[in-house]
């Protein structure tokens, strides 16, 4: 889970959510990827001693901010294991989220697994109601109806879950890419995202219901503005030049029409 700058409160409630799983992980690891606004020392020094014992829990630290595809690579690279959840470090997982997750896993041409996204803060304000339907509009409409077809393009940036041997054959790739000669390093859902080397169309993240994760979107309209224009910089004009399917073009001008 990388984290930067994230509120500590916030970032306590999700560890509290990880720690409190039906199906706990075998770790987690959290990489603070350069903060100069927070102070997490009292949250990682909680956890440190009050974690479950079945639980390998590490905190790791470094500056100055690299962005969001290297602190991930920072497990990628250092955790074993055969299947990898990443988590944004504003959302916390439902109580059975990581075990109905781990479930399609049983199918070997499942390659990685979308967990459904709602807003916890949904009924804050008129842009973060509008927000939130887009998001569900988005999940249960367009992302569902393709990974019918097999042929889901990006997975969710919130929660998901990855088979941990297509991350690492597509790593290189993941952390090293580039956009008009810019390197990426802020987005994991764009066709640089960890799933996009995988090439079959059985490949294609399957979102669940039951999965199911809450996160905190962006209440003021500047944040909100600039996170969307980041969505879409790095999803529909990303596409747009790499993808020659017309109909993976118009699924992410849906996105951001």
């Amino acid at each position: 889970m990388p984290v930067w700058n994230e509120d500590p409160e916030v970032l306590d409630r999700v560890l509290y959510g990880l720690f409190s799983q039906s199906r706990l992980p075998d770790y987690v690891q959290v990489v603070d990827d350069g903060s100069t606004k927070a102070d997490y020392s009292e949250v990682s020094a909680y956890w440190k001693y009050h974690h479950p014992p079945d639980v390998n829990f590490s905190w790791i630290s470094y500056a100055p901010n690299r962005g969001k595809r290297f602190a991930q690579a920072t497990t990628f690279h250092r955790l074993p294991g055969d299947i990898f959840v990443t988590l944004d470090s504003d959302t916390t997982l439902e109580h059975r989220a990581i075990e109905e997750g781990l479930k399609p896993f049983a199918s070997r041409k499942v390659m990685s697994v979308a967990g459904v996204e709602i807003a916890m803060n949904s009924h804050q304000n008129l842009l973060t109601r509008i927000s939130s339907l887009r998001q569900i509009a988005w999940q249960y409409t367009q992302c569902s109806a393709l990974s019918v077809a097999g042929n889901v393009l990006v997975n969710r940036g919130t929660f998901a879950l990855y088979r941990a041997e297509l991350v690492r054959e597509n790593l290189h790739a993941y952390v090293t890419e580039t956009f008009l000669g810019r390197p990426v390093t802020f987005s994991d859902t764009g066709p640089g995202h960890p799933c996009s080397g995988a090439g079959s169309r059985e490949r294609a993240p399957r979102p669940f219901r039951i999965a199911a994760s809450s996160s905190v979107l962006p209440s003021p309209t500047s944040a909100a503005s600039l996170n969307h224009s980041f969505g879409g910089r790095t999803g529909s004009a990303e596409n747009r030049v790499r993808h020659s399917n017309p109909m993976a073009w118009r699924f992410r001008m849906s996105q951001i029409g």
